[in-house]
């Protein structure tokens, strides 16, 4: 890894991130993941020459390089916290911490609908059951 390039992350227009890592010293490629709501993780490598590979879903574990091979290993764990391992040692422990935050909040946003949902219903089968009684 290049130390004079850290790896940055930009938020882009429709609310994904995009985080990237430069790998190798004499002919870097460049390892990017993408995340938003929609699409997921996605990670791709563009080489030197600009020639950009397959985009892999999800969590992946790959070598870059052509002179240099380095082994990278995005994980995606079941808090949805994404993590970056560059030749086994932890580069980032959290590529997208806003993106996390927004999964968090819609989670606990369906699961007070849903139980408001629930008690209401709940309500109504016990008033409708007290009726029937008097």
């Amino acid at each position: 890894m290049n130390p004079y390039e850290p790896p940055t992350t930009v938020n882009d227009v429709f609310g994904g991130f995009l985080w990237t890592l430069r790998v190798g010293s004499s002919k870097p490629d460049v390892v990017s993941v993408s995340g938003s709501l929609l699409n997921g993780i996605r990670t791709f490598v563009t080489d030197a020459d600009g020639n950009r590979g397959p985009v892999y879903r999800g969590p992946v574990e790959l070598e870059v390089g052509s002179q240099e091979v380095h082994a990278i290993s995005i994980r995606v764990d079941e808090t949805g916290k994404v993590t970056a391992h560059l030749d086994g040692t932890l580069v980032d422990s959290n590529l997208f911490p806003e993106l996390r935050s927004r999964i968090q909040k819609l989670v606990w946003g369906f699961a007070l609908v849903f139980s408001t949902f629930i008690g209401i219903v709940m309500l109504g089968g016990v008033v409708y059951l007290l009726g029937l009684w008097l």
